[in-house]
């Protein structure tokens, strides 16, 4: 076999292994983006567990699966999907079933039994961060809230201007620390 039967056998190979790696990057890419897709559709959606623990981060109280089912068989959750039947792509664990309740049913559902709560109440000062300000807070007392599909939205009043806001999103307020005078004794 001459060199330049070599180099051509060579320039074979190597065209075949990289159409191979093409196809096989091409099929990586398109299992990424349907991946992607379905995590982005699963966040929509609240498991039994995560309705469980934002009822307990937002009004501290602990409610039983069996208190969430009975809702669920109620339709106060809208319609209760499958989660590996709806996304087969996310599911890792295996077990018991896992039901997923729309976020749109659940939000109301949840803020009409006062389970889901404001963080701030009527006249706290809170801090509040606004795009573009610099990293700068400004002081607003809360005059009213309500929930407007998954975020809680906040009217305020400013303390130096006493403007008006509409519709601030609870991520944008902090709480301020309490000013606390300290005396020697």
């Amino acid at each position: 076999m001459c060199e330049l039967d070599k180099i051509t056998e060579n320039i074979e190979r190597l065209k075949e292994k990289i159409a191979a790696e093409t196809r096989q990057l091409a099929a990586l890419e398109q299992s990424l983006t349907a991946y992607l897709a379905e995590r982005e559709k699963r966040s929509q959606y609240l498991s039994s567990r995560e309705l469980q623990e934002l009822i307990t981060i937002h009004s501290g109280k602990r409610l039983s699966m069996t208190t969430i089912k009975r809702w669920a068989d109620l339709g106060h959750l809208g319609k209760v999907l499958d989660e590996r039947e709806q996304f087969p792509l996310l599911t890792r664990k295996q077990g018991r079933k896992r039901s997923l309740y729309h976020k749109s049913s659940v939000y109301p559902f949840l803020w009409d039994k006062n389970l889901l709560r404001p963080k701030y109440d009527v006249l706290d000062v809170v801090g509040i961060r606004m795009n573009g300000s610099d990293g700068q807070a400004d002081r607003a007392v809360v005059l009213s809230s309500r929930l407007y599909g998954q975020h809680i939205l906040y009217q305020l009043q400013a303390e130096a201007s006493m403007e008006l806001w509409q519709d601030v999103p609870e991520e944008h307020l902090f709480a301020l620390e309490e000013e606390v005078c300290h005396t020697s004794r």
